[in-house]
């Protein structure tokens, strides 16, 4: 049962961190916005370019995409906690990188069903 626990406490945390910031000091962060990019643009588009030739199944393609298409995990907040360090900039990059996912992922997907035959 505790360990059903983790995964929502983990977005409690990370919540009470980000009420400390301002939504809009979150969107001026260029080290978030380059995270973002980064994390959301740049590794899956790569990815998906050494993805497509491998000899494996379009399905397992299309997972493996996937996975590093999603925003960031909340993970390294909770790492920065534990080692005592300042979680804010990893919580503003988890916000802003879920937040961009919301136009990123339907174009990933788009771009699955015209590549992939899923």
């Amino acid at each position: 049962m505790i360990s059903e626990m983790a995964a929502p406490l983990a977005m409690i945390y990370t919540g009470a961190i980000l009420a400390n910031n301002k939504i809009s000091a979150i969107f001026k962060d260029p080290v978030a916005w380059e995270g973002s990019f980064l994390k959301l643009i740049l590794i899956p588009a790569i990815f998906f370019g050494l993805t497509l030739p491998l000899p494996i199944s379009d399905v397992a393609k299309a997972i493996l995409i996937l996975g590093v298409s999603f925003p960031s995990a909340v993970i390294p907040v909770m790492l920065g906690q534990q080692e005592g360090v300042d979680t804010r900039q990893a919580s503003r990059l988890l916000f802003l990188s879920t937040f961009l996912s919301m136009a990123t992922l339907p174009v990933v997907m788009l771009l699955l069903q015209k590549f992939l035959e899923i």
